[in-house]
């Protein structure tokens, strides 16, 4: 029996208290691509003296899943609409601001993080699935805006583990119609200044994702937690004059600066980034089809707290 990728399906749904297995259904459907769930088990040695050289049988301690994929970044096709992609962002500790028919808008939190309940379904057959539940997940995400590409978002899920089980085929989920925007005409600004030439911008939001211990939990883990924040990003400009623009002064100071961008220009799929304190924390020249270009890494920072990015859906 092959098992073909192409067939997967995975579903996630916000749990409804911590680990709480919330039965995704298939309007709870995820767009995953290079998508990868990894079982993981602790191996505990048994380094017993009985007069061997040989190994002794070893037993499983922790026990959890990893999940990562990506998916493109677009809207709900509706002004005021959440997007699919929404309920991934809040249990990477961001809160949702829904206003009707205007727009939906995420940003970072630090308390009351939502987690999920991931269902991954392998197709056996025409009419039977493997499934694999997880539940209690959180996590990071990474962002890559690359000039005419689509826009893609990076996750890295941690949740608990539940042992897999053979399931009825659920029914396909329809996914719609909604294409993403590429990234062009994105109005790039970094510090007020829209005339860099700019390839491409990466964010990676930088959650710590980390395993509480508890003796009174399953294989010992009592959550995942998201126990911090450092988000930080690169760009790469092509190469001006000082006097067009000095970074280096921004660098040897430290000086805060703004950082924005958009794409599409459809009616509810239109996505802003805003980063407001970004820091330049080197530079280094660059390449791109010959032409010389400048690397420009920085870090976020959030001195009010929670204002580290906003994503805004219209």
């Amino acid at each position: 029996m092959s098992v073909l990728l192409k067939n997967d399906i995975l579903l996630a749904k916000i749990e409804t208290g911590y680990g709480v297995d919330t039965a995704p259904s298939s309007t709870d459907f995820v767009e995953a691509m290079d998508l990868s769930v990894s079982i993981t088990g602790e191996t505990l040695e048994r380094n017993l003296n009985r007069g061997s050289l040989s190994a002794i049988s070893s037993k499983v301690g922790k026990r959890y899943v990893d999940i990562s994929f990506s998916s493109e970044l677009k809207g709900s096709g509706t002004e005021g609409i959440a997007p699919n992609i929404g309920k991934l962002f809040q249990a990477c500790a961001f809160s949702e601001t829904v206003v009707a028919d205007t727009s939906v808008t995420y940003k970072p939190i630090s308390a009351d993080i939502p987690s999920l309940t991931f269902y991954f379904y392998e197709k056996l057959t025409s009419t039977t699935s493997k499934l694999t539940k997880v539940t209690g997940c959180r996590g990071t995400f990474t962002m890559d805006f690359s000039a005419s590409e689509i826009a893609k978002v990076s996750f890295d899920f941690k949740g608990l583990y539940n042992e897999p089980t053979d399931v009825t085929t659920p029914s396909t989920p329809n996914f719609g119609t909604i294409k993403p925007p590429i990234v062009e005409n994105s109005a790039f600004t970094f510090n007020s200044n829209t005339s860099l030439i700019v390839q491409q911008l990466s964010l990676d939001l930088g959650n710590g994702v980390v395993m509480s211990d508890d003796i009174n939990a399953n294989a010992g883990i009592g959550q995942i937690f998201i126990n911090s924040r450092s988000m930080s990003g690169n760009f790469n400009p092509e190469v001006v004059s000082v006097s067009a623009y000095n970074w280096y002064t921004d660098w040897e100071s430290a000086t805060s600066r703004s950082l924005s961008l958009g794409i599409g220009s459809v009616a509810g799929n239109i996505v802003d980034i805003s980063v407001p304190e970004v820091t330049v924390t080197s530079l280094s020249s660059g390449e791109r089809d010959g032409l010389r270009t400048m690397e420009v890494p920085f870090q976020v920072s959030s001195d009010a707290g929670n204002e580290d990015i906003t994503i805004g859906f219209t």
